[in-house]
């Protein structure tokens, strides 16, 4: 008894969850299908992936298998349907190939809607122990950098940086984590601001938000919020480098003057000088004092649209995450508030916190890779 071998079949001893499926060599059309449970069956093949089933092997000899495929391609041929693909099979005795291939993995147990050959006790509790140790490994990292991010990372970032550290992690396994530990990121609302006074004509929309990091022009951002202690408002003036996202200055004070800006453009413009500044419509940008300063820098002012905080959005965008991350509660002191802000820019924003809009890198490496292809 002859057989050919088709494309399901693979001639090595290994376990199998698909059936194995051998062709007569004498009748075109007829197949032995041999399910991984053991089961055996005869079926008759068509074109375009036609078939039918005579029956089991235990209720069908060969020989009255062949003669029920014969018939039935006669009948398939009258009825004017496409003729049968022809094939070239490869011999291969039945009896070899299930003595040699396929009786040393009958399947015992079926899982899932698949086929597993059973494992012996001791692999399969080594492989229930890796398993529980991979996971504790990993919430260990998630809670870890969790706290280091100060409690602000969601799913993906948390994602992203495991993923930095060769940790091979999917959003729904951080998801499931950081359920079973209860953590979760900061949100905060979106900020929405009114119109500011003044005139449209003070200085025109250049950086047209044109945020893109490292294209574009050279731009710096300013802006100013403020932050809650029990001691009253604390003001915060940052400014900000559009190609990096970096903090590059930033002022705090009781009062919301106009030497609260300057001192921030000056410290930002003694690390990074730019082309552009762009701000708000608030008074404290375009006095007098200031705009004389960035004239005699030589750089272009630019200003948002009157009531329209989305030509800002970078500075915004990170007084968003400074309040969710860092001041979500009101601090004791002003002083408290302003030394805490310091740390969070220098000793997280700037050099650790992932930022989406670089590709999930920190703004100072995201800066040093713009240095270093320039």
């Amino acid at each position: 008894m002859s057989f050919a071998i088709i494309k399901r079949i693979v001639l090595t001893a290994e376990p199998r969850d698909r059936p194995y499926e051998l062709r007569d060599a004498q009748v075109r059309g007829l197949i032995l299908r041999v399910q991984p449970s053991g089961h055996k069956a005869w079926i008759v093949t068509w074109a375009h992936g036609k078939r039918r089933t005579l029956g089991s092997v235990e209720h069908l000899s060969l020989d009255q298998a062949r003669d029920q495929a014969r018939q039935a391609v006669a009948e398939y041929v009258q009825s004017g349907l496409p003729a049968l693909a022809k094939s070239k099979p490869t011999s291969c005795t039945l009896e070899v190939l299930l003595d040699d291939h396929f009786e040393p993995w009958a399947v015992a147990e079926l899982k899932g809607g698949r086929q597993y050959p059973p494992w012996p006790p001791a692999r399969a509790e080594t492989v229930r122990s890796a398993r529980a140790s991979d996971r504790r490994r990993a919430k260990m990292v998630v809670m870890a950098i969790h706290a280091a991010s100060k409690r602000s990372y969601g799913r993906h970032r948390l994602v992203r940086a495991l993923r930095a550290r060769n940790h091979r992690v999917g959003h729904k396994r951080v998801a499931r984590l950081m359920a079973e530990e209860r953590i979760q990121g900061k949100t905060k609302g979106r900020l929405r601001r009114k119109a500011s006074a003044g005139s449209s004509t003070l200085a025109p929309n250049l950086l047209d938000r044109k945020f893109a990091p490292g294209a574009g022009p050279t731009a710096l951002v300013g802006d100013i919020t403020y932050v809650a202690t029990r001691q009253g408002w604390l003001h915060l003036a940052v400014v900000i480098s559009v190609q990096t996202r970096q903090v590059l200055g930033y002022s705090t004070s009781d009062r919301m003057t106009e030497d609260l800006v300057l001192k921030a453009f000056a410290n930002a413009w003694a690390l990074h000088p730019q082309l552009i500044f762009h701000s708000d419509r608030g008074g404290q940008y375009w006095g007098n004092e200031f705009r004389q300063l960035l004239q005699s820098r030589g750089v272009v002012q630019s200003m948002s649209r009157p009531g329209n905080c989305w030509d800002n959005a970078v500075a915004e965008r990170f007084f968003a995450t400074l309040k969710a991350e860092e001041a979500a509660e009101p601090y004791s002191s002003r002083e408290q508030a302003s030394q805490s802000i310091t740390t969070y820019i220098h000793g997280f924003y700037n050099p650790a916190r992932l930022h989406s809009a670089l590709g999930y890198q920190s703004p100072n490496t995201y800066a040093r890779q713009l240095k270093a292809a320039a």
